[in-house]
């Protein structure tokens, strides 16, 4: 069986795309350039490492972490996205017709989701400007996430700050920077964070 393949589309187009949506809503974006292929190949590469199932991407802007996935080895159908942004929701059914594109607000992302999915996710990729929302919807989304990934499962958030945007304590969660891009434009981290219960149990 064939599997469909994201359709091309230029990185300008893709930029010009991300500055529109940047210009009506600045605060939800998180940066003014969608990520570099630099950032995006080094997610795509951890999302695809050992893990087998369901993959949960929030807040994909143009797509360009999903098609590093794809190019790592995660097969297109195994991608569930939920973008909030309609431009950009459109955007990613046009470039990746094989996956679940889902418009819906991560603060009720467990009642957006397939039903059989929740609490199934072993991997989820956040793509989502965490540290610029008000605290109750972080908090919100951060709830979510946990409630919809597996007790195995793995959270990636990447960061334009040198520090944890989590608190490990506050969510029961172990951080650990696995990444440093500093090709990135502005240069980013990667942090990984598992249940902090599952995480002690493996370092024992």
């Amino acid at each position: 069986m064939q599997h469909p393949k994201p359709a091309k589309r230029s990185r300008l187009s893709e930029h010009a795309l991300f500055l529109k949506q940047v210009i009506r809503n600045p605060r939800a974006m998180g940066s003014i350039v969608p990520s570099t292929r630099y950032l995006s190949r080094v997610i795509g590469r951890l999302a695809a490492a050992g893990l087998h199932g369901p993959v949960l991407e929030i807040g994909a802007g143009t797509g360009s972490v999903t098609r590093a996935m794809i190019n790592a080895g995660i097969a297109v159908e195994q991608l569930h996205i939920v973008e909030l942004n309609p431009g950009l929701c459109r955007h990613l059914r046009q470039q990746f017709p094989g996956a679940t594109v889902i418009a819906a607000d991560a603060t009720r992302l467990s009642a957006s989701l397939p039903p059989e999915t929740v609490g199934k996710y072993r991997m989820v990729v956040s793509g989502l400007p965490l540290v610029n929302m008000p605290r109750e919807a972080s908090e919100a989304i951060i709830g979510e996430i946990k409630r919809c990934m597996a007790a195995d499962g793995r959270l990636l958030q990447f960061t334009y700050l040198p520090f944890s945007p989590l608190s490990e304590s506050r969510h029961a969660l172990r951080a650990r920077r696995i990444a440093w891009v500093l090709r990135n434009v502005p240069p980013a981290t990667v942090w990984q964070y598992q249940n902090a219960g599952l995480a002690l149990e493996e370092s024992l």
